[in-house]
């Protein structure tokens, strides 16, 4: 009965080591939410601590990228990937190239052996000129402009009516005479 026990606390002992060793890398901070238009890029940074073996980004649910310490496993030319080093860290950066509409969705970075996740949002959008945008600059110095130059010729004619009117005053003044 007591080997059966030593056993058991061997078994509980290893079974912590493995749980301890495989939670030790962990995300400091995970990717932000990013608005991108549609065709451009998003960008997404994972921050870990060292000793990490494989870092994966997912988008809506589907693993796009991964990267062991040694290479980027890119499956697909949308998806690509840059790294930073520092002392105490290490950020991976997952670069999504033509963002699309159907692209919008949850982003996720995960670690090899964690439990710890990071999440962000995508969100795509169709053009810039959408409903409720605000005029480009040289749009609105051209609405001004064409503004003023209605405002003066208005002034004008209010002149050149008032003008009209007083000859015509003294015309008739002349006549009566």
């Amino acid at each position: 009965m007591e080997g059966s026990w030593r056993d058991v606390l061997a078994v509980l002992v290893i079974l912590a080591q493995l749980t301890v060793s495989g939670s030790s890398y962990q995300i400091i901070e995970g990717p932000r939410n990013v608005t991108a238009l549609k065709g451009s890029e998003a960008r997404f940074n994972c921050t870990v601590t060292h000793g990490w073996k494989l870092i994966m980004w997912a988008l809506n649910g589907i693993v796009e990228l991964s990267l062991t310490s040694q290479k980027p496993i890119i499956t697909s030319n949308r998806f690509t990937s840059a790294s930073y080093n520092s002392t105490d860290s290490f950020i991976s950066e997952m670069i999504i190239h033509n963002v699309q509409l159907n692209d919008s969705g949850p982003v996720q970075c995960s670690l090899q052996n964690s439990n710890v996740f990071g999440f962000a949002f995508l969100s795509v959008q169709d053009s810039i000129g959408g409903e409720g945008q605000a005029l480009p600059t040289w749009a609105i110095i051209l609405l001004a402009v064409a503004f003023s130059l209605l405002l003066i010729l208005i002034i004008a004619l209010i002149i050149i009516f008032c003008c009209c009117c007083v000859s015509r005053r003294e015309k008739e003044g002349n006549l009566q005479m």
